[in-house]
């Protein structure tokens, strides 16, 4: 297999702009599994727009974030907390992992679905990056997790509801085989339990868990919590505990005033789980465990996300939705503003870094002073787009009163929890309705359940105002939401037909008249049609 090197960047002091350092990038063209495959990264291009971490890991002196659209890992001094370097890898990147051995990371590439070995080498000032593609993955790659002898990886597909089982030869970064796990649902988030004999894996938006053999990489059963948005697992220090970070919705709430500002229309929770009653299907999941509401009346915290546990009795919940994060020590008790959207944390040397993705930097948090220490820099800012400023207001859940939710607390990624809310969308309280996905509706007027919203501006200026109960969006505001709106696509299609079947079906299609609401290359009209619901 080609290996090709990257030329490192020189050291970055005090912070100069990463924007004016030019690295050199290739094409390669590699084998993997058998296939003839393309990864492309940027030519002699300065890394110059957003760069959106989303995953911090150690290794050695170092901490490695991982840049999700510049597709770029930035190397942080974990003694210093300054920028060393700063290296394009993939395309896009969904999360990394340290390697077994120490050389460098593994990387998920979700826009080219490639799983990727990235060696590090050379000395502090001086780093060389060899990138290399191990092998292509399904649908939505989202997590990664080594398993306890560090010799099978695992893979979360969201789209193609599946986790995916790599083995590895020794040296932890060749395939050996996959086995790919079917699970039915979207998965996202995992973790290894019971010494590592098993996996629990996390509905994307629902609340489902499945619990995975993983000697014999197969599913042995599924667990149900009441709740959506299951943003983390964590296990507890002495492995008994699972703590999952997840919201809930009130089915027979309403979306008014009263039932937002008490905090009854949508719950920010941290769950624990004994692990012994999770894996025991004759008793009830939450025997033995408790919930622990996140935030108050008054001073809500929208979205929580991830979890990391420590020592000292370190506990700290990223409240990504206001920007906060929770933390609880031996020694206090305290909630830290950190930035716009925290969504990893990674406790060490006593101190606790944040990604804060919409501002590009790593917040630090001196864990023994209990203050925010300073904030990481990843780069020069960039002039943010209309659909980056929407982006930034649908994660955001200081839009909606008190901060109890954002619109992705219903949409999650765009898409949906699959819940029912008793909203104003139909003009009237009393019709709890299934929340419809985001993905796509950018160019499927009308809107809202009755069609009434001729104009997405309208129903996105109601939707805060009415479910909400935020402040009136401006102009702008409403402009940068729909932009983001539209940016949203559906997933590829996850069933493949031969072109005979395809082209019978459509004649079918046609034949009774399906295509007369259903209308071409959409599927959607915007005619308003009474169906009885």
């Amino acid at each position: 297999m080609t290996t090709s090197t990257v030329s490192n960047l020189q050291p970055r002091q005090h912070m100069i702009s990463v924007a004016r350092r030019i690295c050199l990038f290739s094409v390669l063209v590699m084998s993997v599994q058998g296939q003839h495959t393309t990864i492309t990264v940027a030519d002699d291009a300065p890394i110059t727009g957003a760069r959106r971490p989303v995953a911090l890991v150690a290794l050695g002196t170092d901490v490695i974030v991982a840049n999700r659209r510049s597709g770029s890992l930035t190397v942080i001094d974990a003694r210093t907390h300054r920028v060393v370097t700063e290296h394009r890898v993939a395309r896009r990147i969904a999360d990394i992992a340290a390697k077994p051995d120490g050389s460098g990371v593994l990387v998920l590439d979700d826009a080219q679905r490639h799983l990727l070995d990235v060696r590090i080498t050379g000395s502090k000032d001086d780093r060389n990056f060899q990138t290399r593609v191990i092998c292509a993955l399904p649908v939505k790659p989202e997590r990664m997790l080594l398993s306890s002898d560090q010799r099978r990886l695992f893979v979360t597909s969201r789209w193609d509801r599946c986790v995916t089982a790599i083995d590895l030869v020794a040296d932890g970064d060749r395939p050996h085989r996959q086995h790919q796990i079917a699970l039915g649902f979207p998965v996202q988030e995992m973790v290894l339990i019971s010494q590592g004999k098993r996996l629990v894996a996390a509905d994307a938006f629902g609340g489902r868990l499945a619990i995975i053999n993983v000697q014999r990489a197969a599913l042995e059963f599924v667990r149900k919590l009441d709740g959506h948005n299951i943003l983390c697992l964590a296990l507890s220090g002495d492995a008994s505990k699972l703590y999952v970070a997840h919201q809930q919705i009130n089915p027979t709430g309403w979306t008014d005033f009263d039932d937002v500002h008490w905090g009854t229309l949508m719950a920010n929770s941290l769950r624990v789980l004994t692990v012994s009653s999770l894996l025991n299907r004759d008793v009830d999941i939450l025997q033995g465990g408790w919930l622990e509401k996140l935030g108050r009346t008054g001073h809500a915290a929208g979205d929580p996300g991830p979890v990391v546990i420590g020592a000292r009795g370190t506990l700290a919940v990223a409240l990504s939705g206001v920007g906060d994060v929770a933390v609880t020590r031996a020694s206090y008790a305290d909630r830290f503003h950190v930035g716009r959207r925290p969504v990893d944390l990674l406790i060490i040397n006593d101190n606790l870094l944040i990604a804060d993705q919409l501002s590009d930097s790593i917040a630090r948090i001196d864990l023994r002073a209990g203050t925010v220490a300073e904030k990481i820099s990843l780069g020069p800012s960039v002039a943010a787009t209309a659909r980056d400023r929407g982006e930034a207001l649908f994660y955001n859940a200081r839009l909606s009163h008190d901060g109890w939710m954002s619109c992705h607390s219903c949409h999650s990624e765009g898409h949906t929890i699959g819940q029912l809310a008793d909203t104003l969308g139909d003009g009237d309280y009393g019709a709890p309705k299934r929340i419809p996905s985001l993905l796509g509706s950018g160019q499927t007027g009308p809107w809202a359940w009755n069609g009434g919203m001729t104009k997405l501006e309208e129903q996105v200026r109601k939707s805060v105002k009415t479910t909400m109960h935020g402040n009136s969006l401006s102009n702008d505001e409403a402009a940068d939401i729909v932009a983001f709106l539209k940016s949203l696509t559906p997933p590829a299609s996850r069933f493949h037909a031969p072109d005979s079947q395809l082209r019978q079906g459509r004649k079918v299609f046609a034949k009774y008249g399906c295509n007369e609401c259903h209308t071409p290359p959409l599927y959607t009209s915007s005619v308003t049609v009474d169906v009885g619901l």
